[in-house]
């Protein structure tokens, strides 16, 4: 038989007495005391993780530095307008992430006095180097294909264009350049008195090759000798089929001319990343525009004037 509530806390009562065996009432007992620990911890709620970057004060430009290089990359150009050290900027050590390309330059933001400066920084780096093949206000440039930003300018020629498009310059900034200091390549190589290694070469053909005949004398300079042989070369990558660019011909021309002691300034046969770099990038030539039957059309006739000249030294 199953005791009843009462009997079982007489039993208790018996046992331990009215007060229990912890010195509460048998009816204290039966009571759940309250917790005394603290409330559950609320999350806290938000966006993620946000830093700030602590900026560092900006040093000066050394201007009796800068001022007297003869030109500067791009990049340090757009500082300088700024008012900024290129010396001191923080390069970051993540740009590898961005992979192959022309990205322009990768900056630590602490490099700069405030977000807008950074900013400015990089539209600046943009707009220099997009209008640096403008012969009107850039002398020819030292190129980087590669990365643009790394190409080098003259200090005073991008005041006198940055002037022309409303940005503020520092006073101590290089003074701008006059007109008529900026000439372009041609105007400036036509004027200039040839040196000795763009002086006429001896050049062999295939007529005169293995016949004890004098080579003929090219009397044009070796610069444009080559840009025109760059002109034909393209123009028989288009009729085979091909799609030339500076890249894929630069190795052809450049055997080109160390078959025929075609020299530049310095007496050396150019390699192919001079001719890529100096010869042949952006803002010195100009390939030919020419639809691939009207490429196929011109090899035919430069075949056929050969075998004619050919002909004739035969008789």
């Amino acid at each position: 038989m199953v005791d009843s509530t009462d009997s079982r806390r007489a039993k208790l009562v018996a046992e331990f007495g009215e007060a229990g065996a912890d010195g509460h009432s048998i009816t204290e007992a039966r009571q759940v005391p309250l917790s005394r620990a603290s409330p559950p911890i609320t999350p806290i709620r938000g966006s993620g993780y946000s830093f700030t970057p602590t900026r560092r004060v900006i040093d000066a430009p050394d201007w009796d530095f800068w001022r007297h290089l003869p030109d500067v990359e791009i990049w340090q150009a757009c500082a300088l307008s700024l008012n900024l050290e290129p010396d001191k900027f923080e390069w970051s050590g993540d740009s590898w992430l961005l992979g192959p390309g022309d990205h322009g330059p990768s900056i630590e933001s602490t490099s700069f006095r405030d977000s807008d400066e950074e900013a400015s920084f990089y539209k600046r780096v943009k707009l220099l180097c997009a209008n640096l093949f403008r012969r009107e206000h850039f002398s020819a440039p030292i190129l980087n294909m590669g990365k643009s930003f790394k190409s080098r300018a003259k200090l005073p020629e991008v005041a006198a264009w940055a002037a022309g498009i409303g940005w503020s310059l520092p006073d101590a900034f290089p003074a701008p350049a006059a007109p008529s200091a900026i000439k372009p390549r041609a105007t400036a190589q036509a004027s200039a008195d040839p040196s000795p290694t763009d002086s006429p070469m001896p050049v062999e053909t295939s007529a005169n090759k293995g016949k004890g005949a004098q080579p003929k004398k090219d009397v044009t300079p070796a610069r444009l000798r080559i840009q025109q042989e760059a002109t034909e070369v393209w123009i028989r990558w288009l009729a085979n089929g091909g799609n030339p660019t500076v890249y894929a011909i630069r190795d052809e021309v450049a055997k080109w001319c160390s078959d025929n002691q075609v020299k530049l300034r310095g007496g050396v046969c150019p390699k192919a990343g001079t001719l890529r770099n100096t010869v042949l990038g952006a803002g010195h030539w100009t390939p030919p525009t020419l639809s691939r039957e009207k490429a196929k059309a011109h090899v035919a006739q430069v075949a056929r004037q050969g075998v004619a000249q050919v002909a004739r030294d035969d008789d």
